[in-house]
This record gives structure tokens, C-alpha cells and sequence, in this order.
């Protein structure tokens, strides 16, 4: 700009009647000062290696581990264990091979389009209206289910009741929807999971000097399992291993810097392998520390219960964990559910 130059000086200064200088501010806001910093975050960290970087993308949220010991606790750890390796497997194939036919798009890859416009290229427009009420109907029900695991635990860490903090988080959820976009970073995903597993850790950790074996080899006055139950499991379960809205939405992002796509792969299959590795540990540690009975007793998440063996500092963590699974469930599936122009079509309608 010559700002140095003496005749731009000189000419500001006739123009304006004062120096060049007084267009410097002598200090940055605090808040400007946040706002550098987490642009140098963000720079720092979508400059990952794409392995990485997919990784922590299309990791599934730590939402379904909370309520998965006590879906699981009339079948016992050892079917537990089964169940969540065998759920993990099939969601494994499923997102290798929608993280390989993203590779292959030109929609998906070039940032043309989502899993609806993914789905209309394979299979043709009624795929995609079938795919976008599936979603719209799945993500209803899961944000139910979400408001109250989050409604239940903030009750226990506060007292106050569930009703209101329900109302208060789906009060938020509409306030998004009304702007139609979260406006979410790359860097605001990938520091959500890294707080979520950090939390998740730790939570196993202050558990561990309260784990017995016998929690884990005897009933404990579990009730016998019943088909009702499956439901339940095989809801939590999927949601355990939920990121393909995620592997659909974050191709465009990385496939750039990553065109044989097999970085991209790898980093999908192996976040699918570090939340199986990560849900085995969560179901054995957890229920170690609760008997079977106060499992199938617990309502919504197990952080009330784990609070009242492990202390408060649970209930802190667990708040923090919940409200942030929510948010990152809510970024898939608002994603999922934007993958479509008819969806918003509907949306404004109603």
C-alpha cells in the first residue's frame, strides 16, 4: 500500500488532516485477540496430514456411549462386547464403501452435492427423496432421544428439572434451524471430538479405582433379557458408529489434497476402530464400577449414576460431554438433513 512511501504520507495527510498512523489500532480487543487466535488454530489444524485429518473428521460422537452400558446390561459384558464388535464391523464396511464412492464422485468429490445428490447420481431421483425422509424421520426421533439424555443428566448435575432443560436445548436447536447453517469449521469439529475423547478418558479414569469384577461376572439383579430390548440396543448401537453423514459431507475438504483418496479410506475405516476400540473399554470400565442392577435402573445417560459412586467431578465432565455430543450429533444430522434442497422446501413450509 506504500503506507512508508513519504508522498503517501503527505497525501494523507492533506487529505485527511491527520497522520498515516492513527489508522493502526494501539491495541487489539480481547475479543480480536480470540478471534486471532483461533484463526491461527484453525490454520494450524487443517493443515493435518489428510490420514489425520479424516480421522478426526469422521469420528463418530461420543453421544451413543453414554446410555450404551445401560442398553447393554441385560445381555451381559461378554454379549456386550460381541454386539459392539459386530455393529462396529458392519458400519466399518459401510463407511469404507461410502468413503470409497465419494472417491469416485464427481458430485461428492468436487463439492457438488451431499448424500442426497450422491444417492440421486447412483440410483436416481426417488433414491433421494426415499433417503431424505429416512433421514428427516431418523433425526427427529434421535434428537428426542438426545434432549432426553441431556435433559436427565443436566437435571442431576443442577437439580433443576429435565423439562427445562429440554425445552431450553430444543429452544436452540430451532434457533439454529431458523438460520440454516451452523456455521461450523473444520476446526470447530475437529476440537469438539478432541474435548469429547479427552473427556471420555478421563471419565474412565476417575472410574478406575471403583472397578470390582464381580460387577462384571455377576447378574446383580440385572432383568433377563427380553426382544423388547433390542430396540433400544440396536438403536444406541447404531448411534455408537454413527459418521456416515460426516464421510458424505467432508470429502470436498480433504479429497484436494488427497487425490487417490486412500488416505481419505484409511482415515475413514480407522476412526470406525478407534471408537470400537474406545466403546469395548467404555462398556467394560463402566460396567465394572455400576452393578447390572443400577444400569438397568439408570434413565437416559450413566453419568448420574457414575456421579454418585465416582463424585461430582463426574457430573461436570459428563455435562460438558453431552452438550457437546449434542452439538457435533446435531452438526451430522442437520447435514444430513440439509443434503437436500426439497428438505428445506418442507422445512419452510411447515
Amino acid at each position: 500500500l506504500g503506507v512508508d512511501n513519504p508522498s503517501v504520507q503527505q497525501a494523507y495527510q492533506r487529505l485527511y488532516n491527520q497522520p498515516i498512523s492513527t489508522i493502526f489500532a494501539p491495541q487489539v480487543a480481547p475479543r480480536q485477540q480470540l478471534r486471532w487466535l483461533w484463526s491461527a488454530f484453525s490454520a494450524r489444524v487443517e493443515t493435518l496430514p489428510p490420514f489425520w485429518l479424516t480421522f478426526f473428521l469422521t469420528m463418530p460422537a461420543a453421544s451413543g456411549l453414554l446410555a450404551l452400558p445401560i442398553a447393554l446390561a441385560t445381555v451381559g459384558p461378554r454379549w456386550g462386547v460381541t454386539l459392539i464388535l459386530c455393529f462396529g464391523l458392519i458400519n466399518l464396511l459401510t463407511v469404507a464403501a461410502l468413503a470409497e464412492t465419494v472417491v469416485r464422485s464427481g458430485t461428492a468429490r468436487f463439492g457438488l452435492g451431499f448424500l442426497g445428490q450422491l444417492a440421486q447420481e447412483y440410483l436416481g431421483a426417488a433414491s433421494t427423496t426415499l433417503l431424505t425422509l429416512g433421514l428427516t424421520i431418523s433425526n427427529f426421533l434421535v434428537l428426542i432421544i438426545f434432549f432426553l439424555g441431556v435433559g436427565g443428566t443436566l437435571a442431576g448435575a443442577t437439580g433443576l428439572p429435565a423439562p427445562f432443560w429440554m425445552v431450553l436445548l430444543f429452544g436452540v436447536t430451532l434457533y439454529f434451524l431458523s438460520r440454516r447453517s451452523l456455521n461450523a469449521t473444520v476446526a470447530t469439529n475437529l476440537l469438539i471430538v478432541l474435548v469429547n475423547l479427552l473427556i471420555v478418558l478421563a471419565l474412565m479414569l476417575l472410574a478406575l479405582p471403583y472397578f470390582q469384577w464381580r460387577n462384571l461376572t455377576g447378574s446383580g439383579g440385572a432383568p433377563a433379557f427380553t426382544p423388547a430390548t433390542v430396540g433400544s440396543m440396536a438403536g444406541i448401537l447404531s448411534t455408537t458408529f454413527l459418521s456416515h453423514f460426516l464421510v458424505a459431507t467432508y470429502g470436498p475438504v480433504i479429497l484436494p489434497r488427497d487425490v487417490g483418496g486412500r488416505a481419505w479410506l484409511r482415515g475413514s475405516v480407522a476412526a470406525i476402530v478407534a471408537m470400537m476400540v474406545l466403546a469395548v473399554l467404555w462398556l467394560l470400565v463402566i460396567g465394572g464400577v455400576l452393578t447390572p442392577a443400577t444400569l438397568s435402573n439408570a434413565k437416559g445417560t450413566v453419568v448420574t449414576p457414575l456421579a454418585l459412586i465416582v463424585g461430582p467431578a463426574v457430573n461436570g465432565l459428563g455435562s460438558v460431554l453431552v452438550i457437546l455430543s449434542l452439538g457435533l450429533a446435531t452438526i451430522c444430522m442437520r447435514a444430513g438433513a440439509s443434503l437436500s434442497s426439497w428438505c428445506w422446501r418442507m422445512l419452510g413450509t411447515v
